[in-house]
Order: structure tokens, then C-alpha cells, then sequence
């Protein structure tokens, strides 16, 4: 409250004057809060509109700050709009070679997304080393196995000594809560497609689950741009492999120091040479 002592003190009037044609004998400031008149001094007591802080309780956490942090957002509003049932690998892993059609290589793309996503290139492990692994010690013998031969590539026994002896790796079973388990984790994974009408399979790496549509995201040689999202069936999709890291072991360390690698590149010609 101001009496017109004050008002004309604080308007830069005349100490004490009084106007002869505004005669006002008391300024009334209603003060924000929602004072209900009950001479309470502008005690905010849920009234309607609050408008200011009135610092009342202690230390002004009353929620009636009209300049709130964030600029007035809702605190509890974080603006995450993913998808909790969405399952990631949590980095990208790198672009999979593209495989050419009617050939068997897609064992060796699907090793080497695994193997560089744990840092195989600056190792030196390559694509050629996983070959020799398996007996085929040079470009003509692999690009024989896995571009001309209409029935190339590995085994399922190959293809599993292979990656017990170059990876720590866990045997999964289908089981979609440990393919989650392993994705968050860090753990890419290996996987054979099914073709129930031809009975042949196709190697994949799982990167990405989800458990509310039963949707799985894998890095596919054949899928234009290499990643695709399909329909999830366990008995389709099997022999999966969780794959936390390199083994340290003699094998790996021989292909880690050999230096005659051929195999770096995407892919070979028809006579073994390395084209990409």
C-alpha cells in the first residue's frame, strides 16, 4: 500500500505536496498471488492467477515462478521420443560389404562387420586371414570357393571353429531376451538365415531388437545400403553367436603379424585379385 505521501515521493513529486487536481487518499496495489482479501498481505494461497514468486514457503519452490528454468518447459518433459522397446548396439557398426548375387562370401562380410567393430583392421585381421583359417591360403583358392563355385562358402562347422577361435563369443539359442541382453551389452551377433525351400543359409549380423513388434535390424550383404529391418523367427534364424571381443590367443596373433594380407578390401575378382 501506498499513501500519497509515497505515491508522489515515488512518482518525483513534491516531498509532502499534494496536487490540487488529483487528490488521492490511498494507492491500493493488489498484490499477485491470489490474495483472497483476508489480509493476509499477498500470502499465496492457491488463489488464481499466481504471477510471482512471493518466496513463501521457504525458499520459493512454491511452483508459482512465472520465469521457471528451461525457459517454462515442463520438467518432467526430457523430449525423448524413442522407443524403450527398441534395442541398439550402442555404436554403429561399420558399413558391411556388398555381396555379389549367386556368390557364398556372405560368411566373410558378416566376419568382417564383426571384426572391425572391435578394432580387427587396426589389428591387422582381415577378411584373407579368416580364409587361410580354413584353407584357403590364396587369392585364386578363395575367390574358387566363394565366387565360382555355385555351392561355395562355409560350413556351419566351418564357419563355428572359425569364430571359437577367433572370438569370445556365446552360443544364444534364440533366446530374445539374451539377444537384448547382448545388444545392450556391446555384443553384436552373428546369425544364419534359413531357407526352408532351399535349405541353405545366409550369414547376418543381429545389431538392433525390438521387443514390443518382434522386429530385428541386421547388417545383411544382400540388402540394398547393407542394413534391413525384418520380422523376428527363432526357427529361421539361428546358430547366433554373441560376440564380446577378440580372443587373445595364438591363432589371432599369428594372423594379427603376418604381412602378405590379400583380402582388405569389399571384393575379388574372379582370378583372386583384390578390387576394393
Amino acid at each position: 500500500m501506498l499513501n500519497e505521501h509515497e505515491l508522489y515521493s515515488f512518482k518525483g513529486g513534491l516531498e509532502g505536496g499534494q496536487s490540487d487536481v488529483h487528490e488521492i487518499p490511498e494507492v491500493i496495489i493488489p498484490a499477485p498471488g491470489g490474495d483472497d482479501g483476508g489480509g493476509d498481505d499477498g500470502y499465496d494461497d492457491g488463489g488464481d492467477p499466481p504471477t510471482w514468486d512471493d518466496n513463501d514457503p521457504s525458499p520459493g519452490d512454491d511452483g508459482d515462478d512465472p520465469f521457471p528454468s528451461g525457459g517454462g518447459e515442463d520438467p518432467g518433459n526430457d523430449d525423448d521420443t524413442s522407443d524403450p522397446e527398441q534395442h541398439n548396439l550402442p555404436q554403429p557398426v561399420p558399413q558391411i560389404c556388398t555381396q555379389l548375387g549367386s556368390t557364398g562370401e556372405c560368411t566373410m562380410k558378416a566376419l568382417d562387420v564383426i571384426s572391425k567393430f572391435f578394432g580387427g583392421d587396426a589389428m591387422g585381421i582381415h577378411k584373407d586371414d579368416f580364409a587361410q583359417f580354413v584353407g584357403l591360403n590364396n587369392p585364386g583358392e578363395a575367390a574358387m570357393e566363394f565366387l565360382i563355385n555355385p555351392n561355395g562358402g562355409l560350413t556351419m562347422d566351418e564357419l563355428n571353429g572359425l569364430v571359437d577361435e577367433f572370438f569370445t563369443n556365446t552360443d544364444l539359442g534364440g533366446d530374445t531376451a539374451s539377444i537384448i541382453s547382448h545388444l545392450d551389452n556391446g555384443h553384436p551377433i552373428l546369425a544364419t538365415i534359413i531357407d526352408p525351400a532351399t535349405n541353405t543359409g545366409h550369414a547376418v549380423v543381429i545389431i538392433g531388437f525390438n521387443a514390443g513388434t518382434n522386429m530385428v535390424t541386421i547388417a545383411n550383404s544382400l540388402a540394398p545400403g547393407g542394413v534391413e529391418t525384418i520380422a523376428y523367427n527363432a526357427s529361421t534364424m539361428v546358430n547366433q553367436s554373441a560376440i564380446s571381443g577378440f580372443q587373445n590367443n595364438a591363432t589371432v596373433n599369428q594372423y594379427r603379424n603376418d604381412s602378405n594380407d590379400w583380402w582388405i578390401g569389399c571384393g575379388m575378382s574372379a582370378s583372386g585379385e583384390v578390387i576394393g
